[in-house]
């Protein structure tokens, strides 16, 4: 936690003041740790002014949401036809705890996945957030300014989660990307044209299809809406774990049941993408990991054989080379 100082002090419940430009990302810091919820806050130098709009979620969509998420919008993670008495199937009443949860992971994708790839990314005017549920990721990319996006277009089979969705990005809404969401059909190609996408991100979604066949057929969607030399981002959890990471099943990743959700390898990942170039985060994720909780020598211990192996979730790049 940076605390303010002579360099950076309030300039109102709105802003900070700072009076030089190296203290601009500690003031940054500052502004993300207060989470006001004003619309917009400041960062001021000298006679430039630095507007930084706050990710903090409004009413009354926030309320909306929130209500939608108890009926059950977000809680329908298998559309494909798997084993009916999974209660990973149908739709379910959330607890208070599955509502909040819902409601921080706007923050949590903004310091995680987000990060992750202004990190590594260009910018990305065009966006496919495909399988967006309730729309955390979605938003997130919206409010992540360094990714430049100009559009950016949630999908999902699901119409409920998707009525969520919006009242998400209500409540979040910032000037700058057009932000839409659109239902798809599930097995189905996706209604977008060739190359439509500099960016195509799939969160905590293909885990969750039956078969190989049917992950290999999104893969190939995916590929075919994403422009040469475009973007592919692929999280998934990890199968090396003795408890899957969505169930807690005993090896639940290997015994691949019907109507549950499973982890894949890497090399069977990288067969998905045949031909195109992939690269597996594992040193970022462990260096970004440390580096948020301040730890020393991030980027030295990031680099020890193994350590990426450990990490509950796989972060995928795919780069499409034709």
């Amino acid at each position: 936690m940076i605390n303010n100082s002579d360099a950076i002090r309030p300039l109102s419940e709105r802003g900070l003041i700072c009076k030089d430009y190296r203290t601009l990302g500690a003031a940054r810091r500052v502004l993300e740790s207060l989470r006001q919820r004003s619309s917009k806050l400041h960062i001021c130098h000298g006679s430039f002014i630095f507007v930084m709009e706050n990710y903090g979620p409004r009413e009354p969509h926030l309320s909306r949401f929130k209500e939608l998420i108890r009926q059950g919008a977000g809680t329908l993670d298998i559309h494909d036809q798997q084993d009916p008495a999974s209660s990973y199937t149908r739709a379910a009443i959330a607890s208070e705890p599955l509502v909040q949860r819902e409601v921080d992971r706007v923050s949590i994708h903004l310091h995680s996945i987000c990060q992750l790839l202004q990190s590594q990314l260009g910018p990305t005017p065009q966006i496919l957030d495909l399988g967006c549920g309730t729309g955390a990721t979605t938003v997130a990319l919206a409010l992540t300014r360094e990714l430049d996006a100009q559009r950016i277009v949630g999908a999902d089979p699901n119409e409920f989660s998707l009525r969520a969705a919006a009242e998400r990005w209500a409540a979040h809404q910032i000037a700058g990307p057009e932000v839409g969401f659109q239902k798809i059909e599930a097995g189905r190609p996706l209604p977008f044209a060739d190359q439509s996408f500099d960016l195509c991100l799939c969160v905590s979604v293909i885990e969750y299809l039956g078969t190989s066949q049917t992950r290999q057929a999104l893969a190939s969607e995916m590929i075919r809406v994403t422009r040469r030399g475009g973007t592919l981002c692929l999280v998934t959890p990890s199968p090396f774990r003795l408890f899957d990471y969505h169930t807690g099943r005993f090896l639940g990743d290997w015994r691949r049941t019907s109507g549950f959700p499973w982890a894949q390898s890497p090399p069977e990942i990288s067969r998905m993408f045949r031909g195109h170039q992939v690269r597996f985060l594992r040193k970022e994720q462990v260096s970004h990991g440390l580096s948020k909780r301040q730890l020393p020598l991030a980027n030295l211990i990031a680099r020890v054989p193994g350590l990426g192996w450990a990490l509950p979730w796989q972060k995928v790049l795919v780069k499409r080379v034709a």
